[in-house]
């Protein structure tokens, strides 16, 4: 294997051809095979004490890989020639001009042109010649070489000196890149040209894309993420992937934000792509399908493989937003990042996510937390009838880990959304919201399988506050929590309205079944939770600290040391009202084990007493017109349910 050697004035570097004819879509680049439209690297002129200086050549690089560029679609960058000037004070050539010739040479000059900068030069000290040149492919797949060869009159170096230059010729299986023709893809090398020039083009996959190769691109950083994240650079073409599969994709670009098969897409459609098997490393914004998605569609997409970034890392999209929308999009992808992790989207912004499902696991690695199955953060976005059944996790101390999303601040979940799955944090872990807020609303949605946390653990919501909404909705999630453990949520500060608990619940202090503790309002509501504690512990909440309690009824084993009541542990500046619990399930007597001015409306009663027809009869306080109603052989049931 022949191998090319590339060296410049800031470091030097060498590695195998086959690996220069693999590199992405770069335009000029060095040895790092990193494209770049800035100037070259030039070193500043030494400064001669001895008296007059002699030529001194140095070169931007000593070689240039154009990359893939697309067939008709001229590539053109600079070549800096520099007279630094600075040679060693005993030289014998002291004039101090740079002078020589510019030509091409080769066997396919015919690819190459020099546009400006050619010919005879004469550069004083310090001076700076800027050649021009431009590659045009005309094949596909074809490797093009030529050089440039430099005459000059600096005697520390041979002359002529070569400067190797090469690219690659791309076209596609078919079409013009128009809406009735868009350019066909077959091959990742076309997937990787659509960066050059082509991103307002639309696309179809005419087969499936095996990307394995992209393992060796670009001196193992893998595939170059095609747009940028400004404004007229991202991808605003379509995207049809046609139901084929891009498999293995490699992408390690760790000190990169927006990363993924696309970098960031801006007002378009993507539809119809599976990735598969993928491996991608990236910063800020990273995703398998896209970086950032600025108002594009993105629908019926499929993702496997591992994803990993800093924040705002997810299966499919980094960040969704500016009414972006993901659609019946689904994700297997392990995903891993420090903070606003999901395993869908890190973030949905003012966006929407319906039918979507996720099932990989989803960890966060850094002290803020905000992690969930499906979004790490959702600000004021809708999120409908999506699930996501993988596990979560989160070692930090802000927390905010949700089975479904980690944090809601405004937005709306909604319409049969869930989750299922383990979710564990240090704080704020709900079954399917971490934490709720700003008006963030969770209506008709449910959650099961465990959570896991020191402080704040909900069936549901870890936390509901600044005016969060709980809207007929349930959990059947297992709860254990050091503090603050309830079967429906940890720590009510806001409003709950017509839900349900049914699952077990555990803690040591402040530990219901329904509200680990309560400061907000809940209503129309009810618990079938056994509930175990040592302090505070009560058959709807553990602790209730100035917030109300109306209409709802526990029915399940109530169990602690100390503060143990059949509605509420312990109570002080609260109320309830209208409110009932099974003095057989519960074995409790008293509807709150101690209370301080408090005002208590609440009345026990046997199972007899509160199933079936009987309900109706003895349970007066609740609405059976409009809110519930009797079931045959069992407790009351909210009407929604039916």
């Amino acid at each position: 294997m022949s191998f090319l050697s590339v060296s410049s004035s800031r470091r030097s570097c060498s590695r195998p051809l086959a690996i220069l004819l693999l590199l992405g879509p770069l335009l000029l680049t060095g040895c790092d095979g990193i494209g770049t439209s800035e100037a070259p690297d030039r070193e500043a002129p030494d400064q001669n004490d001895g008296g007059g200086q002699a030529p001194a050549l140095s070169i931007g690089r000593t070689a240039y890989d154009y990359g893939f560029v697309h067939v008709d679609t001229p590539q053109r960058r600079t070549v800096a020639l520099i007279n630094n000037g600075s040679p060693p004070p005993d030289s014998a050539n002291r004039t101090g001009a740079l002078e020589g010739d510019v030509a091409l040479a080769g066997t396919d000059t015919e690819r190459f042109t020099i546009e400006s900068g050619d010919g005879s030069f004469t550069l004083a000290p310090g001076d700076t010649l800027d050649v021009l040149v431009s590659f045009d492919p005309e094949k596909d797949r074809v490797t093009s070489r030529a050089q440039l060869e430099i005459t000059h009159n600096d005697t520390d170096r041979k002359t002529p000196l070569p400067v190797p230059l090469q690219g690659d010729g791309v076209v596609f299986e078919g079409g013009s890149g128009s809406a009735n023709a868009p350019y066909q893809i077959a091959r990742p090398d076309q997937l990787q040209v659509i960066n050059n020039g082509l991103r307002t083009e639309d696309f179809v996959m005419v087969g499936d894309v095996d990307a394995s190769v992209t393992r060796n691109w670009n001196e193992g950083d893998g595939f170059i993420p095609i747009g940028e994240r400004t404004d007229g650079e991202r991808f605003t073409g379509t995207f049809d992937g046609a139901g084929h599969v891009v498999s293995d994709l490699w992408i390690r670009r760790s000190d990169t934000n927006g990363i993924g098969l696309f970098a960031a897409l801006g007002n378009t459609s993507l539809h119809d792509v599976t990735l598969r098997g993928v491996e991608i490393s990236g910063g800020s914004q990273t995703g398998a399908l896209v970086g950032q998605n600025a108002g594009g569609t993105i629908e019926f997409v499929s993702v496997t493989g591992t994803v990993n970034g800093n924040v705002g890392v997810g299966g499919v999209a980094g960040l969704n937003f500016d009414n972006g929308t993901l659609r019946s999009v689904q994700s297997r992808a392990s995903v891993q990042g420090e903070a606003l992790v999901g395993g869908l989207a890190g973030r949905n912004h003012e966006s929407s996510i319906r039918n979507a499902t996720t099932e990989g696991a989803v960890e966060g690695k850094g002290p803020a937390g905000e992690v969930g199955g499906l979004v790490g953060r959702n600000v004021q976005g809708e999120i409908r009838r999506s699930s996501a059944q993988g596990d979560v996790s989160s070692n930090g101390s802000r927390g905010q880990v949700g089975g479904l999303v980690g944090r809601n601040v405004g937005g709306t979940i909604a319409d049969a959304s869930y989750a299922a799955g383990t979710v564990q944090a240090l704080a704020s872990a709900g079954g399917l919201v971490g934490a709720n807020f700003a008006g963030g609303t969770l209506r008709t949605s449910t959650a099961s399988g465990n959570v896991i946390s020191t402080d704040r653990a909900g069936g549901l919501v870890g936390r509901n506050a600044v005016t969060g909404r709980l809207q007929t909705s349930s959990a059947t999630a297992s709860v254990d929590a050091d503090r603050n453990a309830g079967g429906l949520v940890g720590l009510n500060r806001a409003q709950v309205h017509g839900c349900w608990a049914r699952g077990p619940v555990q803690g040591k202090t402040n530990v219901g079944g329904l509200a680990g503790a309560n400061l907000g309002v809940i209503e129309a509501s009810y618990a079938h939770s056994s509930v175990a504690g040592d302090t505070r512990v009560g058959g709807l909440v553990g602790r209730g600290n100035g917030g109300t309690l109306q209409q709802a009824y526990a029915a399940g084993s109530v169990s602690g040391s100390t503060d143990v009541g059949g509605l509420v542990g312990r109570q002080a500046g609260s109320t309830v009202s209208s409110s009932y619990w099974d003095t057989n399930t519960t074995n409790q007597s008293r509807p709150v084990g101690t209370q301080e001015e408090t005002s208590v409306e609440a009345t026990g009663l046997s199972t007899g007493q509160m199933t079936g027809a009987a309900a109706a009869e003895h349970m007066p306080g609740l609405d059976f017109t409009e809110m519930w109603m009797p079931i045959d052989g069992a407790y009351p049931a909210l009407r929604w349910e039916e």
